[in-house]
Order: C-alpha cells, then sequence, then structure tokens
C-alpha cells in the first residue's frame, strides 16, 4: 500500500495554491486588465497571495468566498482591510465569512455601477 506523508501532502498544498494563484494573475490579466496593468506578475501573485492569507485569516473557506475576497482585495489595493469599517463589517460576528464577502461585493459592485451610470449621466447632461 502506498503511504503519502505529511510533507507530501503540504508539497501538494503548496503546489495547488501556486496553481491557483497563477489562474488568477492570467484571469486578471485576461479580463480586468485595468485593475491590473500598474502590477508585474510577480507583484500581482504576491498581492493575490496575500489576500489569500488574509481570507483564511478571516475564516473564509469556500472557493467562492475566496475568489470574491480577492477580487476586492485586487479592486481596493492591499491596505483595504486596514479600513476599519472594513474590517468591523468582515469580521462581524454571526455570519459567515463567505457570506460577508459576498455581501461586501454585492454592496462594491452596486456603488460601482451607480458612479459609473451617474457619470454617464452627467457627461451628457
Amino acid at each position: 500500500m502506498v503511504q503519502i506523508r505529511g510533507e507530501q501532502i503540504d508539497l501538494m498544498h503548496v503546489s495547488r495554491e501556486r496553481e491557483f494563484i497563477q489562474q488568477l494573475v492570467h484571469f486578471y490579466r485576461r479580463h480586468h486588465p485595468a485593475l491590473v496593468h500598474r502590477l508585474d506578475d510577480e507583484e500581482l501573485s504576491r498581492r493575490i497571495s496575500e489576500a489569500m492569507h488574509a481570507g483564511r485569516t478571516l475564516g473564509i473557506s469556500s472557493g467562492d468566498g475566496m475568489n470574491r475576497y480577492v477580487a476586492l482585495s485586487v479592486m481596493a489595493g492591499p491596505s483595504f482591510l486596514s479600513d476599519p469599517t472594513i474590517y468591523s463589517f468582515l469580521s462581524r460576528p454571526g455570519v459567515s465569512p463567505d457570506l460577508r464577502v459576498r455581501d461586501l461585493l454585492v454592496r462594491v459592485v452596486r456603488k460601482m455601477q451607480m458612479e459609473k451610470s451617474g457619470n454617464r449621466l452627467g457627461q451628457h447632461g
């Protein structure tokens, strides 16, 4: 019978995380270049990795939750979690961290859409 040692499992996790980070780098380069055009791949990878670590610290456990948290981090910049309002919202008790991140992302996207549509109205009127 083949046995997998703990170190081997750890290496597999590290390898999977690196691969996931590279997939996200590719995704942002392809689908959201305006968000990441000032970052080289190394810096973007570092920011994604740091966001994933911070997300785990907040208790985010689902893939969707982590993707949303990383998206927020990329959109808002590396220090967005240091904002007391954001931190308070994401760390409040009683609601799953994954749901809190989903709610925050929905709010941010709505606000961006409203600002964008408001800018269009101002440009034409």
